[in-house]
This record gives structure tokens, sequence and C-alpha cells, in this order.
């Protein structure tokens, strides 16, 4: 016997609409779940930090992801735009 699909999921949209689907799942998931972002954060901060002191991992980008995740955009953003602002000038 077949199990039955999961009538949430589009049936015929392409990737598009699959794409936006498990983008707003994730959204979803994180909201309901904040201390498993908050962990998915703090483990992706701490991999970047390793990779970046050792020579043969090109990884250090999951610092500035884990950053993201745990919230930190927030202060930086701003600071950043006005860099870049500047930096044009």
């Amino acid at each position: 016997m077949r199990p039955e699909f999961d009538s949430r999921l589009p049936d015929s949209g392409g990737d598009r609409n699959l794409k936006k689907h498990l983008k707003e799942h994730i959204k979803n998931f994180f909201i309901r779940n904040p201390k498993t972002k908050k962990a998915i954060g703090i483990v992706l901060v701490a991999l970047g930090l390793i990779a970046l002191f050792t020579p043969l991992t090109p990884g250090s980008w999951l610092v500035p992801i884990g950053l993201e995740m745990l919230g930190f955009h927030l202060l930086l953003w701003d600071k950043f735009k006005l860099w870049l602002q500047n930096r044009n000038k």
C-alpha cells in the first residue's frame, strides 16, 4: 500500500513554487523554534571560527551566516550601509 502524499506540498508548480514553499516552511520552523535557530547559529559561528584558523579548510564564510541566524544583522547592517555609502562617494 502506498503512503499518502502530503497535501501541503505543491503538486505541479515547478521549482519556483517548491522553493517558495520550502523557504516559508523553514522560516515558520525557526519562528516556532527559536532555541533551535540559536543553536544552529552558534554551531555555524563555531565551525566558521575553526575553519578560519585551520589553513586547509575554506569554510570561514559560516561565521557571517551564523551571526545572521543569531540576529547580529540588526546591529551591523546600518553601519555596513553607511560604510558602503561613504565608500562610493
